[in-house]
């Protein structure tokens, strides 16, 4: 999600990354927040950063999701939960491999599935490991596919083990 706020433009995710600015202006010394009336060009340009930086948060989530962000100021803060929620903190982001790791290594095919569909559910679960930096080489992922075949698919995969070196397959 962090490339694509910037390509739509790098200043939304700037303003996500860096909060943006308190609007303020001193007086005898003391910091004190502007009131709109005195907002210049650029401070209304800043504010219409983070605006619409909380605009695409909006819609990027679903209906729930905006349930638990609906009272955030910025986009900053919006982001922070967004994080929490999906991966950011390690806690999560742990709970995640663990499950990964679960199905993986429970991995079997099931009984009225084909082939091609077992292979995408393999990819999907080792992509997914790979995003968290838990990676498994060709040739492991080619023998945990053999290994969870189906009793039916025994002779073929007796003779591709026999016919072919597992590591140039």
């Amino acid at each position: 999600m962090i490339i694509y706020f910037q390509s739509i433009n790098f200043d939304l995710w700037l303003s996500i990354e860096n909060r943006p600015r308190r609007l303020i202006k001193i007086e005898n010394g003391v910091e004190i927040p502007k009131t709109t009336s005195e907002y210049m060009d650029n401070d209304k340009k800043l504010l219409f950063i983070d605006v619409k930086a909380m605009n695409t948060l909006y819609f990027a989530l679903s209906r729930s999701e905006v349930n638990r962000i609906i009272s955030c100021k910025n986009a900053k803060d919006i982001w922070n939960v967004v994080e929490v929620t999906y991966e950011r903190t390690n806690q999560v982001k742990e709970s995640k491999i663990d499950i990964l790791v679960h199905q993986y290594e429970l991995f079997k095919m099931l009984p009225s599935e084909s082939i091609t569909s077992m292979f995408n559910r393999m990819t999907t679960i080792t992509n997914s490991l790979d995003a968290f930096g838990r990676t498994h080489t060709n040739v492991e992922i080619m023998r945990k596919n053999l290994r969870s075949l189906l009793k039916t698919w025994e002779t073929k995969v007796m003779i591709i083990r026999e016919a072919k070196d597992l590591t140039k397959l």
